[in-house]
């Protein structure tokens, strides 16, 4: 059986960005929290452990490799086939379902405490700075990108701390906070 073992990143200044965005506990919580109640969660019993010292911000965590259960990891540059892309969709839906409106995810009226309200570094109060940063990134590589691309990256880059404001408010739901097919294992029919 093959395992997979997460830890945090080697590089410090990496490492120091995932402790400080807090992307690291977030992780963690939903394995040790939230993961039996979620669609997009692995099977049940491949989390094996899920561990955090909150203070250091050292994590690990261990799985199952799903591969041994017939299951392939995605690729986001060679794309999936528009059946896999339907589950995805239908499988972030029922998860979207799960706790849309809820205000909470625990039952217990508020938010796990490692759980923002927001995936921005301390909150919506970050969205203008994050905004800046995204122009500043997209100005440099605009014109690398398809055409039909530009006016939705344009708008994002103009709007992005409007556009967090606008998604905080209710209903709210939980979100995977880095969906993408790098992230996702799909089950192969």
């Amino acid at each position: 059986q093959r395992l997979v073992a997460k830890f945090p990143p080697a590089d410090a200044r990496a490492r120091a960005v995932v402790h400080q965005m807090n992307w690291n506990r977030r992780e963690i919580g939903f394995f040790q929290e939230l993961a039996s109640q979620s669609p997009l969660a692995p099977p049940p019993g491949t989390c094996l452990h899920a561990a955090i010292d909150v203070e250091s911000g050292s994590t690990v965590l261990l799985l199952r490799h799903l591969s041994d259960q017939g299951w392939r990891q995605g690729d986001q540059v060679d794309g999936c086939s528009a059946a896999a892309a339907a589950t995805i969709v239908a499988t972030l839906a029922e998860h979207h379902a799960r706790w849309w409106a809820k205000g909470d995810c625990s039952g217990t009226g508020k938010l796990p405490p490692w759980l923002p309200r927001s995936t921005n570094l301390s909150g919506l109060e970050a969205g203008p700075r994050v905004q800046r940063y995204l122009a500043s990134v997209w100005n440099r590589v605009r014109d690398r990108m398809p055409v039909e691309l530009r006016p939705v990256c344009d708008a994002l880059a103009d709007n992005y701390a409007g556009l967090m404001q606008v998604a905080a408010q209710p209903p709210t739901t939980l979100v995977h906070g880095d969906l993408r097919l790098d992230n996702l294992f799909v089950l192969e029919s």
